[in-house]
């Protein structure tokens, strides 16, 4: 039996139907309606870290309701979008609805592009403006992470970039081969804390030489127990021999 044979205008039996023909908007996969709130989600608590991780005497809480007023940006975006997802909820359930934004509202704006611009550039404009919006959000993000304006941190962000390279190739070693990219990776810990800690005892020790000249200058004498000698200008002489 020959397949029967849609008239024209008509989709065939059984077919979906097209998006023009629909009444309602298409549904939305899941990741495609929690995407932008994931990613905003992940900046905020990125910037909260940030905060809390700058100052050791800020606690996390504090850190939270710091970001509650500074990154406010960020939960607008968020609201926004929520305000959006919302927005195609129900044009996905209510024919009417969907039909007064396609029609009404968007309805000029679409047909004057069809009319003056192609597909084809209507879609390279939409990636030109993608492209430009996430460039902009990298550089708020940038900014808030180094304490600068956001076209500054993002000038900078290729050298911020090749600085932390040498630890990306650690992390790859390690994971190419986990044993030695382990040990090169303690060792060099090892070596930072070693560094640290002479430095540490360096600083403790100036501090405390430099008190005991301070205590011994109050008490009128050196602290070899030696009485100072005044030098020109009135300037007092230790004598360290």
């Amino acid at each position: 039996m020959p397949p029967a044979i849609a008239p024209e205008g008509l989709r065939p039996p059984g077919g979906r139907p097209r998006d023009e023909d629909r009444r309602t908007r298409k549904p939305l996969p899941l990741w495609d309606r929690i995407k932008f709130l994931v990613l905003l989600t992940a900046v905020w608590f990125l910037l909260v870290l940030n905060t809390a991780s700058s100052n050791p005497l800020i606690p996390v809480a504090d850190a939270f309701r710091i970001q509650l007023r500074s990154g406010f940006w960020v939960i607008v975006l968020a609201g926004l979008e929520v305000l959006r997802q919302i927005h195609f909820l129900i044009s996905e359930h209510w024919a009417g609805y969907h039909q007064f934004w396609t029609h009404k509202v968007f309805g000029g704006a679409e047909r004057l592009t069809h009319r003056r611009l192609s597909d084809w550039t209507r879609f390279r404009l939409w990636r030109l403006a993608l492209v430009l919006f996430w460039i902009a959000v990298i550089a708020v993000i940038a900014g808030r992470v180094t304490h600068q304006s956001p076209a500054a941190a993002l000038l900078k962000l290729p050298s911020y970039v090749w600085h932390a390279l040498p630890l990306v190739f650690q992390i790859l070693a390690a994971s190419a081969n986990p044993r030695s990219g382990l040990c090169a990776m303690a060792d060099q810990a090892r070596t930072n804390q070693a560094r640290t800690s002479r430095s540490r005892n360096f600083t403790r020790s100036q501090n405390e030489s430099g008190l005991r000249v301070r205590r011994s200058s109050s008490r009128g004498r050196s602290p070899g127990g030696r009485s100072p000698s005044t030098g020109p200008a009135g300037a007092v002489v230790i004598s360290c021999s």
